[in-house]
């Protein structure tokens, strides 16, 4: 089922997936804060399954907002916030500096992509699109917030590790 941006009221489609079905587990790919809201009354309403999320949950403000409920949510773990990674530091210092808040994935993803480019325009020393596309797949071993990038000849990173975290305690703990 999907919801509208700035839903919050899902009572309806939980009491009807409670009186119909029976789940293993849920995927949920919400994001803030529709997302808690979501965790939150289905919990309220007795769904016990285990719930799974994107990366939309990725984010110290749903284990506020959803509370106890976020209690065994899975997500996916992209990357680690590894203090000890200097990419990582510089980010988080400069983010948390400007915007009062810890960054998510998606911040942290997004200040790898505008930085890896930027990097690749100085090494084609150029802005055309096809020069930046070549210093882009000819980059090796690049450090950013979310971790090292290698680029192949067509452009994609093979093999990024994606591991799962779970949240217990009210934090995020990594899956072994």
């Amino acid at each position: 089922r999907s919801f509208p941006n700035g839903a919050q009221d899902f009572s309806s489609t939980i009491q009807n997936w409670n009186d119909l079905y029976r789940f293993d587990a849920l995927f949920l790919a919400g994001d803030m804060p529709e997302g808690a809201a979501f965790v939150a009354q289905a919990r309220k309403m007795g769904f016990t399954a285990p719930i799974i999320s994107g990366d939309g949950l990725d984010t110290a403000q749903f284990i506020t907002a959803a509370g106890d409920a976020s209690e065994g949510v899975v997500l996916p773990e992209t990357f680690v916030h590894d203090h000890s990674r200097p990419a990582y530091s510089r980010f988080y210092t400069l983010f948390t500096q400007k915007y009062q808040t810890p960054p998510r994935t998606n911040h942290a993803r997004g200040y790898d992509a505008v930085h890896v480019i930027a990097q690749a325009i100085r090494q084609a020393n150029s802005t055309e699109p096809d020069k930046i596309a070549k210093a882009l797949h000819a980059t090796r071993g690049w450090h950013g917030a979310t971790g090292e990038f290698t680029f192949d000849d067509k452009g994609d990173i093979p093999d990024k590790p994606i591991g799962l975290k779970v949240i217990r305690d009210g934090k995020f703990e990594t899956l072994k």
